[in-house]
């Protein structure tokens, strides 16, 4: 990742990566620093940190479990069983 100054504005260039599945499985991350990265820009005489997370949304929502039938996923449901339903 380079990060650079030009006037008033921050340019962060770094490569993109093939999309990898993300671990709550809603998006695919295409570029990150992996957590905060210390430029060597300097802002007031300290170096600014820098955090990048680029992604695409996934197409699907995430599974939950093989086990989980249609019924628990609707709230309805749920609020029946907590009032003594059969479930």
């Amino acid at each position: 990742m380079q990060v650079t100054l030009k006037g008033n504005k921050l340019i962060i260039e770094m490569n993109l990566n093939e999309p990898k599945l993300s671990a709550s499985g809603r998006n695919f991350t295409v570029a990150t620093s992996k957590g905060p990265w210390e430029s060597s820009v300097e802002i007031g005489g300290k170096p600014v940190t820098v955090v990048v997370n680029a992604f695409i949304a996934a197409d699907e929502p995430p599974q939950t479990g093989d086990d989980q039938d249609d019924e628990d996923l609707d709230p309805a449901a749920k609020t029946k069983s907590r009032k003594g339903g059969t479930k």
